[in-house]
């Protein structure tokens, strides 16, 4: 498959999952000529402390990114499934005829994007440039050269198209004319604060259900577990901005664990399991939309696109990011391959009508409430109500709220 396009091949900047997966899908359609990035990440040559930094990330990916994946080719999902990764039920009440919707992959962000760098090693032979990239040059509508931070330039062919791929601070994309009038960006008022673990032995019994019986909502401060692969998972607690005191003290790791331990379910998991590194904060992500400045008669040069956290971001509790991305990509493919006319516009044009819905809905978000409630406060510990949940369960019909359950937080 080639492309019908104006553009001769392309240059990805950038060395993450995004850009890696860029180039596995377009590299059949539109040769990728160079990669330009810093040095990727060894994993098998850091300690595990090593491994819990703001690179690991807590996550499990949605059953849009299993449909994306399939979408770019199908046989992407049997290579991730031969390293040990496949789209299974969210919860261990389901088989595997749960709606489409219900499915879910555990796995750090660091598994992940290690495998999908693997599957990119093996099918795509391109150049690598180690460097760091500054900005661009443009003559005309065109880039014409691509800015290294040492001061150095890489020359770019008007039919080169470039493909930013270096997330939310993309130097490219924030410098871009007209960012203030055209973009949406908005802090999303929570800070999340993370601690990884691993567990002391995988072989045991299943421990509660860590999509569905795990999650709890303490007000203005809500707990989500995310297991990964090989005995990792990671416990995130999304704190409303205002709630300094309760920031602070959780950054203790001992205050952290006392506070995910007020739930008998997280508790089972932590004393399974032994803490890897310090917590890890990460302050206030923001929603970007940034499509806007690729419509026509913006001021983006007419050989760029973005693609991932550099093109759209949610706050990560969605889990929405990875597959929002991988649309990107499947867009550009098919754009590509189809020959479409102003592939700029027409990108736009197309990522507006898929995702900004979406999006607005994200931007809503949830209402927390103005204080922390705490955990034997909650409406799901009354006895009543627990007796009920657990008779649903003896008579297995607890899997129809399940479904809804995962249904609601699905961006399938």
């Amino acid at each position: 498959m080639t492309s019908k396009s104006d553009f001769s091949d392309l240059v990805i900047l950038g060395n993450g999952y995004s850009a890696h997966l860029a180039a596995i899908a377009l590299d059949p359609v539109l040769p990728v000529m160079s990669m330009i990035a810093p040095t990727s990440r060894n994993v098998e040559a850091e300690t595990l402390e090593g491994l819990v930094g703001q690179h690991a990330h807590s996550h499990i990916f949605l059953p849009r990114l299993e449909q994306e994946l399939n979408r770019i080719d199908p046989k992407l999902l049997p290579a991730m499934a031969s390293h040990g990764y496949r789209f299974t039920p969210g919860s261990y009440r389901l088989d595997e005829n749960a709606p489409a919707g219900c499915r879910r992959m555990f796995a750090t962000r660091w598994q992940f994007d290690e495998v999908i760098e693997t599957i990119f090693r093996q099918r795509v032979q391109t150049r690598h440039v180690t460097a760091s990239v500054s900005g661009i040059k443009t003559e005309g509508d065109r880039i014409t050269a691509v800015s290294l931070t040492e001061g150095e330039l890489i020359a770019v062919s008007p039919t080169t198209l470039v493909l930013d791929a270096m997330g939310t601070r993309s130097p490219i994309m924030t410098a871009l004319p007209g960012r203030d009038e055209c973009a949406i960006d908005q802090p999303g008022n929570v800070v999340y604060i993370t601690q990884f673990f691993r567990r002391l032995n995988v072989q045991e019994q299943r421990l509660p259900d860590p999509l569905i019986e795990c999650p709890h909502d303490f007000g203005a401060a809500a707990v989500m577990l995310y297991p990964g692969a090989k005995g990792w998972f990671s416990i995130s607690l999304a704190i409303h901005a205002g709630q300094k005191a309760l920031i602070r003290e959780a950054r203790d790791s001992e205050a952290f664990l006392s506070f995910c331990r007020q739930s008998p379910n997280l508790a089972a998991w932590v004393d399974d399991a032994k803490p890897v590194g310090a917590n890890k904060i990460y302050i206030n992500p923001r929603n970007t939309w940034n499509v806007g400045l690729l419509e026509a008669g913006r001021d983006a040069p007419a050989n760029y696109l973005a693609v991932g956290d550099a093109l759209t971001t949610m706050l990560p509790t969605l889990g929405a990011n990875c597959s929002f991305a991988a649309t990107h990509v499947r867009i550009i493919r098919d754009l590509l391959a189809n020959g479409s006319p102003q592939l700029q516009h027409a990108f736009a044009k197309a990522v507006s009508a898929e995702q900004f819905g979406f999006f607005k809905k994200a931007l809503a978000g949830k209402q927390s409430g103005d204080r922390i409630i705490p955990y034997t406060e909650a409406r799901q510990n009354r006895p009543v109500k627990k007796f009920k949940r657990r008779l649903r369960r003896l008579l297995g019909r607890d899997r129809p709220r399940i479904i809804r359950q995962l249904l609601d937080s699905s961006s399938l």
